[in-house]
């Protein structure tokens, strides 16, 4: 049965519904209540999620490109493979969030709350993570290929293996060979 595409689910609450192989690209969902979503595969590429309650959300594999997450909230979500290509993602809450093998090349993290989220095999190459705090973050293995993490929080960040080159910018205090990161 297919979906219905909406064009506006402005302030929708959609708690805990399944939603897996939506389609809807370019839609406003700006402080919907998606919490405990299933939302496997959803297409959602340059949708507006502004606020949104994505908390223990199922976003496997699912293509948030160019989507725009400011300020919303994906704490214990579990999201491996999702694509956030180019997403806006200014002040989102990802606490505990499960984003393995995620796709975030350049994507706005910036002033992110990312405390002991789990992003290992992460591709975050040029992403903007400035002031982000990811402490106890798992970053094992990710690619920070020219990220700026100026002001980011790293305390107790597992980083060993994870990527870098000399255009990514790192917080004044870290230093990338004692934490055992491959330079590029």
């Amino acid at each position: 049965m297919p979906i219905p595409r909406p064009r506006s689910m402005l302030g929708a609450g959609l708690a805990a519904s399944p939603l897996a192989g939506l389609h809807a690209a370019h839609t406003t969902w700006d402080g919907a209540d998606l919490s405990r979503a299933i939302l496997v595969g959803a297409r959602l590429q340059g949708a507006s999620l502004v606020g949104a309650d994505l908390r223990e959300a199922l976003l496997e594999s699912a293509d948030l490109t160019g989507a725009d997450l400011t300020r919303s909230t994906l704490r214990g979500a579990q999201a491996p493979a999702i694509i956030l290509r180019g997403a806006r993602m200014h002040a989102v809450e990802l606490e505990g969030a499960n984003l393995c093998g995620a796709i975030l090349v350049g994507a706005d993290l910036s002033q992110a709350h990312a405390r002991h989220v789990n992003l290992p095999g992460a591709d975050l190459s040029k992403a903007d993570l400035f002031k982000a705090d990811l402490s106890g973050a798992n970053l094992i293995g990710s690619d920070l290929l020219g990220a700026n993490l100026a002001g980011a929080n790293l305390g107790g960040a597992r980083v060993w293996g994870a990527a870098y080159d000399e255009h990514t910018v790192f917080p004044n205090d870290f230093d990338p060979v004692v934490r055992q990161m491959r330079r590029l």
